[in-house]
């Protein structure tokens, strides 16, 4: 059986420290690290370029998350993409289950859900229902069918909450027992992101509950619970620092 290669592709701009730590829960198992950078002005493109595993990509970000993300894939030479935000982080369950899992596959591709980290010391996070009934499709081949659509029919323009043509999606394989680790709160406060919300109405009007329900959780019924995941940060798995 072929030795799966694996592309992991993250879209950045401005944000090295968290950026840095995304790379490092990926470095271990991944053949490459595509990162496709906006426009950044601090060090994010001297910290990728010193990345022996990494390929550092320019193109001006205008907005579109999808196109964004697809001129990575278009770069990534593995056989798997799997896709990773800069504030993201693989945890350390998933990253010693990944390889073994692709080699056994016969999947297009898999589906993961988030821990939407809030605190973490001690690590937790925000359960809601969109949070716990959201998969969203990450670890997939690297085949040019495989591009996020846009402009989406219905509610979704596909440039902010991109997807995959509904048949392809649909059949990914949902992924229950592994998720990624997302920091958006711990780096955007309150008042940053109704600012995000703000102008993700703007870009896409018509899915502002989806937006709401994401970026101003506190506004509906939620949890805050455990996060039972470790990550691994250079050489000692430990819980995420505090964000400064």
């Amino acid at each position: 059986m072929n030795r799966p290669l694996i592309s992991t592709c993250i879209v950045t701009q401005n944000n090295a420290a968290y950026l840095s730590r995304a790379i490092a829960s990926v470095e271990r198992f991944a053949d490459e690290i595509v990162v496709v950078d906006g426009g950044s002005t601090d060090d994010t493109e001297a910290f990728v370029r010193s990345h022996p595993k990494c390929l550092y990509l320019r193109r001006p970000f205008d907005g579109n998350f999808a196109a964004q993300k697809n001129f990575g894939f278009d770069h990534a030479s593995g056989t798997w993409i799997l896709e990773l935000d800069q504030d993201e982080v693989v945890c350390e369950e998933f990253a010693e289950a990944i390889r073994p899992l692709l080699v056994r596959s016969g999947e297009l591709g898999y589906a993961i859900r988030r821990w939407w980290i809030c605190s973490t010391d001690p690590l937790r996070y925000v359960s809601t229902y969109l949070f716990e009934t959201t998969w969203i499709p990450r670890l997939f081949r690297n085949e040019p069918q495989l591009r996020y659509a846009f402009p989406l029919p219905g509610p979704n323009s596909g440039t902010i909450h991109h997807e995959f043509s509904p048949a392809l999606q649909a059949r990914f394989v949902p992924i229950d027992r592994w998720r990624l680790l997302h920091f958006h709160y711990l780096i955007h406060g309150r008042a940053d992101r109704e600012r995000r919300f703000a102008w993700f109405n703007r870009v896409d009007p018509r899915c502002i509950e989806m937006n709401a329900r994401c970026y101003l959780y506190e506004n509906f019924s939620h949890r805050i619970q455990p996060c039972p995941a470790q990550w691994r940060d250079g050489v000692s798995v430990q819980a995420m620092p505090v964000a400064v």
